[in-house]
């Protein structure tokens, strides 16, 4: 009772106290106040100085720090550390002789937003850590780059070579870390050997992933983990209870292993939903490496595309462990000629799982026509109302491994799935900018499984729209609406290209007379214009990476800056 009474006290006291806001530029001194116009040096002098709540900004430029935040926010009332609006502070790490994080914290109610955290090259370096007992901290429109193991690109690699750009590492038995945010960043170029680009693991739970953008960095895109030992509670060994959403990763490359871009590794309970994967090893994995399971995985509405290996890997492998997926889904994705290394992969790799379901999926397989390749053991697996294609026909449609047959019918008898299943072209509306949804005429609509449930807890199809039109869900990660503007309605159809796109993006159509209003990641309008004719070109060049929609026709269009 007496501890409670003195946090209580302790919070009531912080509370009582005006939060404050104040101030980082290259032009200070860490000799005056922190104002606006008299700011601090050093970005680690004005943490310090922060009570519970405050704000510090920090002004653009870049500062040689490593830093460390030791002191926490208040339930109501975060402390910030933040980027002076459209300006953006490079803390560039490239002077310092260790691998230590470029900014490391165990603390709580904190955000960390709209900074460019660069250039920690040594093995085992990090870009940001969250650690300890952390919990309610928000990782916010930040850029991570060049955290690298070598500065050899060529450099050999091995297991114990690594590097993480964002590391949540969760080793404490008594409190998880737990109602993390990690939102609207973008990483890249780096060099990470046997680790991953956004991880968590050990006791790590209640986490949300959503609007980043991960490209062109070596091995894994996002990946939660669990059964490693980083929690000594065996039974808390597991990231959990987390969403991973409207993510884009691509270029995750490793030469090494099979680099997927989102990547589950002995979790459990965990949604991956409405993300596009694509020229990465994997599309997406949900896998076990180690001794026990992963299990509640769903992976729906993503769209898989022309990735190195598979689409998307599903099972324990390693034969010296027990690792097992069971009780999983891979439900109303859209996989379109992945293995394009030609390795015989196919859309899917099956190997140990239990009790999951694959159903509602668009598989449209590569020239090699290679549906799948199946080994171990598949336990109480249900593969139906699917949508499968081959340009070269039904009849050249290979399974190898455990069913080892050409022609889908041939496998459908011989694995007695798919009763349900139909062969056709999904015509999508332009694969080559990217571009997935289905038209009227598709034989995707309305052929999913007409028993399907929607997630009443909030279920949507790639444009976010409500993920049953009529009274059956359709196959694949787009839900066909009449009144959607975007290849949808053959009387308004428009098509935007490049996306993602460098500088500027095009829109064609009915464009005449349009709006058109650009939102941020934020949903705050960066712009709007009015349209004319059936061209319009949009230039973001001064604007960051990332995520944006574009609003037209009441409905709101994806787009993703580079």
């Amino acid at each position: 009772m007496k501890k409670h009474l003195f946090i209580l006290l302790g919070i009531l006291t912080l509370s009582a106290n005006a939060q404050n806001t104040y101030y980082v530029a290259t032009t200070g001194s860490n000799s005056n106040n922190g104002s606006i116009a008299t700011p601090w040096l050093t970005i680690q002098y004005g943490v310090n100085q922060l009570q519970p709540g405050d704000t510090l900004y920090v002004r653009g430029g870049t500062y040689s720090e490593k830093l460390s935040i030791s002191s926490s926010g208040l339930p109501a009332n975060y402390t910030t550390i933040k980027n002076y609006p459209n300006e953006t502070p490079i803390i560039d790490a490239i002077s310092f002789s260790d691998a230590n994080s470029i900014l490391w914290t165990d603390q709580s109610y904190l955000t960390i937003d709209g900074f460019h955290f660069t250039n920690n090259i040594f093995n085992n370096a990090e870009g940001i850590t969250i650690t300890g007992s952390a919990h309610h901290v928000e990782i916010l429109n930040n850029k991570i780059s060049n955290i690298k193991f070598d500065a050899s690109a060529s450099a050999p690699v091995n297991t114990n070579t690594n590097a993480v750009p964002l590391n949540i590492w969760a080793d404490q038995a008594l409190d998880s870390i737990h109602n993390i945010l990690v939102k609207g960043n973008e990483v890249f170029n780096n060099q990470t050997g046997f680790s991953e680009n956004i991880t968590g693991g050990g006791n790590f739970s209640n986490f949300i992933i959503e609007d980043n953008l991960v490209h062109d960095n070596t091995n894994i895109g996002i990946d939660v983990t669990g059964n490693y030992q980083v929690c000594p509670t065996p039974s808390l060994d597991q990231g959990r209870n987390g969403i991973i959403r409207n993510n884009v990763v691509y270029n995750c490359v490793s030469l090494y292993s099979e680099s997927a871009g989102i990547y589950i590794d002995g979790g459990k309970n965990i949604i991956v939903e409405n993300n596009t994967c694509h020229h990465n090893g994997y599309g997406g994995e949900i896998g076990c490496e180690q001794d026990g399971s992963t299990s509640n995985i769903i992976f729906r509405s993503n769209v898989f595309y022309q990735n190195r290996s598979a689409g998307l890997h599903i099972g324990g492998y390693d034969p010296l462990t027990t690792g097992v997926v069971t009780n999983s889904k891979v439900q109303n994705n859209t996989f379109y000629q992945n293995d394009s290394n030609n390795n015989f992969d196919g859309e899917l790799i099956f190997s140990k799982l239990q009790n999951c379901i694959i159903e509602n999926n668009i598989f449209y397989t590569s020239a090699q026509n290679v549906l799948l390749y199946a080994y171990r053991t598949q336990t109480n697996l249900i593969m139906n109302y699917n949508l499968i294609y081959a340009d070269a026909g039904a009849s050249v449609i290979e399974v190898s491994g455990n069913w080892n047959t050409t022609g889908i019918s041939n496998f459908y008898t011989a694995s007695g799935f798919g009763a349900n299943s139909v062969f056709g072209n999904p015509m999508f509306s332009n694969v080559a900018t990217g571009d997935f949804h289905i038209s009227s005429s598709s034989p995707a609509v309305d052929a999913g499984n007409p028993s399907y449930i929607v997630d009443s807890n909030g279920e949507f199809d790639l444009d976010g729209e409500n993920r049953i039109n009529n009274t059956t869900i359709d196959c694949g990660a787009d839900e066909y609406y009449t009144t959607t503007g975007l290849s949808e309605n053959t009387e308004n159809t428009f098509l935007i290209y490049p996306n993602p796109f460098i500088n500027q993006f095009v829109i064609k159509g009915d464009l005449n007379n349009e709006t058109i209003v650009v939102l941020n990641q934020l949903g705050e309008k960066i712009m709007e214009l009015k349209a004319s004719g059936s061209t319009q070109i949009i230039n973001l060049e001064k604007y960051n990476t990332g995520v944006y929609f574009i609003g037209m026709k009441n409905h709101l269009y994806k787009v993703v800056k580079l």
